[in-house]
């Protein structure tokens, strides 16, 4: 076999690695995020398909955070078990002043 061949040869393995690895990647984060967020993501992904959610710390706590979607939907605090801690920031009339400390 040529080099050429060899070589084309690995770089077909090291895509096909490079390619894979994103789906395990975001499997891995996916099992790690709690039930209830994950029902909130797959309902908001519905009319946002580019939704996240950040997981945080507040107040000494875990804490998840969604940053808004858009220009009139505030984001969203969230407790380790899905209580809605605040709208820190985003929406029209901005952040609500529940949680000033979390930035």
């Amino acid at each position: 076999m040529s080099f050429a061949y060899q070589t084309l040869k690995r770089m077909k393995v090291l895509f096909l690695i490079l390619a894979i690895m994103p789906v395990i990647s975001a499997a891995q984060v996916h099992t790690e995020m709690p039930d209830w967020l994950i029902h909130k993501i797959q309902t908001y992904q519905i009319s946002h398909p580019y939704i996240s959610a950040q997981l945080t710390e507040y107040e000494g706590r875990v804490a998840w955070y969604i940053p808004p979607r858009c220009c009139d939907i505030p984001g969203e605090l969230y407790d380790g078990i899905g209580n809605l801690i605040c709208h820190p920031d985003g929406g029209l009339a901005g952040a609500d002043g529940k949680c000033p400390a979390f930035r």
